[in-house]
């Protein structure tokens, strides 16, 4: 494990949620393919999705969520803390799904998706990512 954090259940909910949103909806072009071997639709554990990040970029990832869940995480039922952190990232990168849904969020989603636009989006390029860096 790259980072050592003292997490709650809840928290690594959110920030696996938010890692697999990353590698599902953000990879770099030139590392398309590269996620075929992972099942999307299938229960992710945060230790192997880490093993793909590069160090700076899971500092970011998890100052970034823990940052977000700390200011919001109150109105976030905690059975939906996955799907929190994915819509955290899909609503801050400006992608056609997150916390702007309100079918998704019915009751919050204002304050979610104004909360998750304030962190900008984060561009995500092949240095962030450590799982296909070449042997030295």
């Amino acid at each position: 494990m790259y980072i050592n954090f003292d997490l709650d259940e809840k928290q690594v909910q959110f920030v696996t949620g938010y890692l697999t949103a990353v590698l599902f909806a953000d990879l770099p072009e030139e590392l398309e393919g590269e996620t075929d071997n992972i099942d999307f639709a299938a229960k992710q554990d945060i230790d192997d999705l880490m093993l793909y990040f590069a160090h700076d970029a899971l500092q970011r990832a998890f100052a970034d969520c823990l940052s977000f869940f700390y200011r919001v995480h109150f109105y976030i039922d905690s059975g939906l803390m996955e799907r929190a952190g994915a819509d955290f990232h899909f609503t801050r990168e400006g992608h056609g799904v997150g916390f702007w849904d309100e079918g998704r969020w019915p009751t919050y989603f204002n304050i979610l998706d104004k909360t998750a636009v304030s962190y900008g989006a984060f561009e995500w390029t092949a240095e962030y990512f450590s799982a296909w860096e070449e042997e030295e």
